[in-house]
């Protein structure tokens, strides 16, 4: 599936592209580049073989683009294959895709005032509401709101760039405040 038409110069400096994914079980997935000397020829990178992050649901895998220095992409793919080599249902989503420098795209600082301003949690008691809030700092492009696990890991939520974010159905269990 060809995702966009650009033009990003990969140059002599390193970069790399991170996509952020969900996938079945069944599924592979590839990102897919071609560039503007082959026009006709797409280079296929499995994201099997690739840097992973595990974002709950989500998966972030960042491949190496190094290979590739002094060409030009003209557009990004991404592909999807049976695991069995059999044709069966597949269900991918996409999330965020970055080709930029390593290292370049830090997290901003922590917001300041951050609060849990409301919560209520409903009838049944399966599932709490949540306004969360800060002070916006106009230096940061989007917040990303994280779930920490306490044994470790986390769950993205959602991506604002605003100054509250309201969590519409956490387990109650989860909720604390800090």
């Amino acid at each position: 599936m060809r995702l966009y038409k650009t033009a990003i110069s990969v140059g002599g400096s390193a970069l790399t592209a991170s996509l952020v994914y969900q996938a079945n079980a069944g599924s592979l997935v590839s990102l897919g580049l071609t560039f503007q000397d082959r026009a006709g020829a797409t280079e296929w990178l499995p994201l099997s073989g690739a840097v992973r992050e595990n974002l709950g649901r989500w998966t972030r895998a960042t491949v190496d683009l190094g290979r590739f220095a002094n060409r030009t992409i003209a557009a990004l793919s991404v592909g999807v294959h049976s695991r069995t080599g059999v044709t069966t249902d597949c269900l991918v989503r996409l999330g965020e895709l970055i080709i930029d420098a390593p290292g370049r795209c830090r997290p901003g600082p922590k917001p300041l005032g951050f609060a849990l301003e409301k919560s209520a949690v409903n009838s049944a008691r399966t599932a709490a509401q949540l306004r969360l809030t800060w002070e916006l700092d106009n230096t940061v492009w989007y917040y990303d709101i994280l779930r920490h696990h306490p044994g470790g890991g986390c769950t993205w939520l959602g991506r604002i760039s605003a100054d509250a974010y309201h969590v519409s159905a956490m387990p109650p269990a989860l909720v604390r405040k800090r």
